[in-house]
């Protein structure tokens, strides 16, 4: 029934990986191969690999495509048991994902290039790029692949009799495969620390272990069924209780269980020799050595000796002693060879002393950000301060000219609030427009000016902006009364401002007096100087001029006010 669900499964991910394929073949069938093959890596490795090996490389046409193509035909034959020992074929992924690619790629990447380092033995480079893998922000990293790095960690830690940090890498191992809820390879990390912890004869977290992944035994493949059955094995033999049902518990695993390349025979052996039976226990040992590597295996050589001893030979035991201590010796000296421990903390240390780079450079460009924001507040103020200055000094100015003005006028008139008859409409309504002028200056002038003038900056442009209101109804109460006279004006293209500029001279005031009102006290003349351009006078003040012109056109009006004002 299992075998048929995965079978269905299977089947399953290829419809899907196929459909996949044939929806996105039109736009670029490079990419649509790749994506398929990615689709069913995971849960058919060999479909992947068929793939990846139909694709003409010539089709992949951008870094992206090459980097990706060479970072999965890597997996396909990694999960296909196909051991890389050399990085040419994942090169261009290396390269790429450096600077490219998300978090999952580039720790995947470092991951695979780690992998192809274990199968050449270069365990100093499987940790470099496994802390670089590290390095990657891996909470955006699956828990399945995280669990792979860690497992990876693992043996190449216990390997090197780093059983701590063996300890350490598959206890993650562990915590990342039921988050990811792969029982199978959770079951085998288990195993495998159990191992660890044998190895330093902790036997309370080694039965821990061995009861965990015994939990999860519906999910165990040859291998954990292997490993599992020894476990118990040893058990026994640590409990000194090799009784004849330990004896018919290895006779059944052997007929149930034929794989004979991964029995651990000389387990077996142990356990014959320790029950009494050194023959069997030497045909044990002779079936490890038929479907095992034995020149450099310490562990045959010690229960060779142990069994050939206990048979009369010791010739042969003492030969088989010699080759185990020799052997001892040599993996002494390979792990003593192994400082992977110190290429690890090297790694750390760099990677620490780079991010204490970036981040002291990170503060540096932070605080020269923000001492030129300073600086540029601080002039943009400065230059905001001497305007509001400026602007503040100009409707003093302004403010001065107009009670002059009016004073000069109510001299004349009667003032405007008393509303006396003998004055003119028009005088009257001058009167309102520069006193309601002259209120809101004075209104905010009289008040304590703050030491920060930006506190009244708003205030200080309504006024500024209001300015115009005088010169333009000013302008407009003469083209309401003596519309001949503007009109006049107006075939010369004076402006709006120009005519009300004009009717301020009409008024009484002077250049100076002039440019006050319009907050042009240096550029006055220049003012007058356009109009003067505009009316073609020459030889003649401009107030002269416009009084001459005015009196020219209503003679009557300019006596009866000489008239009042004696």
């Amino acid at each position: 029934m299992k075998g048929l669900k995965i079978k269905m499964r299977n089947l399953l991910v290829f419809m899907i990986c196929a459909s996949a394929l044939v929806m996105s073949c039109k736009a670029d069938p490079a990419d649509a191969a790749l994506t398929s093959a990615e689709m069913s890596m995971s849960d058919n490795p060999e479909s992947s690999l068929n793939i990846l090996e139909s694709i003409d490389k010539e089709s992949l046409s951008t870094r992206k495509e090459k980097a990706r193509y060479a970072l999965l035909y890597s997996m396909a034959l990694d999960k296909n048991y196909i051991d890389l020992q050399s990085d040419s074929i994942i090169a261009p992924a290396v390269k790429y994902y450096r600077y490219h690619g998300s978090n999952e790629e580039r720790f995947l990447c470092n991951y695979y290039h780690a992998r192809i380092c274990e199968n050449a033995g270069d365990h100093e480079s499987v940790l470099l790029y496994a802390a670089t893998a590290e390095s990657v922000d891996t909470s955006r990293v699956s828990a399945e692949n995280k669990c792979m790095l860690y497992a990876m960690k693992g043996r190449v830690y216990f390997d090197a009799r780093k059983l701590q940090n063996a300890i350490d890498a598959y206890k993650l191992a562990c915590k990342y495969s039921l988050q990811a809820e792969k029982y199978h390879h959770y079951s085998n990390y288990c195993l495998r620390l159990a191992n660890v912890y044998r190895y330093t004869h902790d036997t309370a977290n080694t039965d821990k272990y061995i009861t965990l992944a015994g939990q999860f035994r519906s999910y165990f493949g040859p291998y954990e069924i292997h490993s599992y059955s020894s476990f118990i094995i040893l058990s026994m033999l640590r409990d000194n209780t090799v009784t004849q049902e330990c004896l018919d518990y290895i006779d059944n695993y052997i007929k149930d269980y034929p794989q004979y390349d991964l029995i651990q025979w000389h387990i077996i052996a142990k356990a014959y020799l320790s029950a009494g039976y050194p023959e069997m226990a030497l045909k044990m040992l002779e079936n490890y050595a038929k479907y095992y590597d034995t020149g450099s295996d310490i562990a045959y050589h010690g229960n060779l000796s142990d069994v050939l001893e206990e048979l009369g030979d010791y010739e042969g035991a003492l030969n088989a002693q010699k080759k185990f201590a020799e052997l001892v010796k040599q993996e002494d000296v390979r792990r003593h060879n192994l400082d992977i421990e110190v290429v690890e903390d090297n790694f750390r240390n760099e990677l620490t002393q780079t991010r204490q780079r970036h981040l002291m450079s990170y503060v540096a460009s932070v605080s020269i950000l923000m001492i030129c924001i300073i600086i540029y507040m601080t002039a943009k103020w400065r230059k905001e301060r001497r305007k509001n200055k400026s602007d503040l000094s100009e409707l003093q100015q302004e403010y001065d000219a107009l009670v002059s003005l009016k004073e000069r006028m109510a001299a004349n008139y009667q003032y405007l609030n008393d509303q006396i008859t003998e004055t003119s409409d028009t005088d009257q309504e001058l009167m309102r427009v520069l006193g309601c002028r002259i209120r809101s200056l004075s209104a905010f002038l009289q008040k304590p000016i703050p030491d920060s003038l930006s506190k009244v900056a708003s205030q200080i442009d309504d006024l500024k902006k209001n300015r115009n209101y005088i010169v333009d109804s000013i302008g407009l109460l003469y083209a309401v009364t003596y519309p001949d006279f503007v009109n006049k004006l107006r075939t010369h293209d004076l402006t709006s401002s120009e005519i009300g500029f004009c009717c301020l001279y009409l008024l009484g005031l002077n250049i100076p007096e002039a440019g006050e009102v319009i907050g042009k006290v240096s550029g006055v003349y220049n003012v007058n100087s356009s109009i003067r351009k505009k009316l073609g006078i020459s030889g003649t003040n401009l107030d002269k001029w416009l009084t001459r012109c005015f009196s020219e056109l209503y003679p009557s009006e300019v006596n009866e006010k000489k008239e009042k004002g004696n």
